[in-house]
């Protein structure tokens, strides 16, 4: 079983997460998290077939998003607080950075 508090802190589209068996080996299993789509064509990150190329993401609530600064992004996911949304109307990606912007280097984040 994945301990969900690794997910969480660690979102990627390829995660390797090590834990121990009954004989104390350490076992490696690969998690293939499932493609995020995004129809916003002029972030960084965008591909054709709208697919996003970030190699990490941040989802976070608008009410969260809107006093927050621009520099947030996945990099610094332990500083945003867990919140609760009612629909996906209340959510945003705080990973988009607009096609040819200076801030595409400022996070560590990569295109895939």
């Amino acid at each position: 079983m994945i301990d969900q508090s690794i997910m969480a802190k660690t979102f990627r589209h390829d995660i390797f997460v090590f834990g121990h068996n009954k004989g104390g080996r350490k076992d490696k299993e690969v998690v293939v998290l499932p493609d995020v789509y995004c129809s916003v064509d002029n972030c960084h990150y965008w591909s054709q077939g709208n697919v996003c190329k970030a190699s990490q993401i941040l989802v976070a609530t608008d009410s969260w998003a809107e006093q927050a600064s621009e520099a947030i992004d996945a990099s610094s996911h332990m500083e945003v607080p867990t919140a609760s949304a009612d629909t996906c109307m209340e959510t945003c990606c705080k990973t988009f950075v607009p096609e040819g912007s200076a801030s595409v280097e400022v996070d560590g984040t990569t295109r895939k």
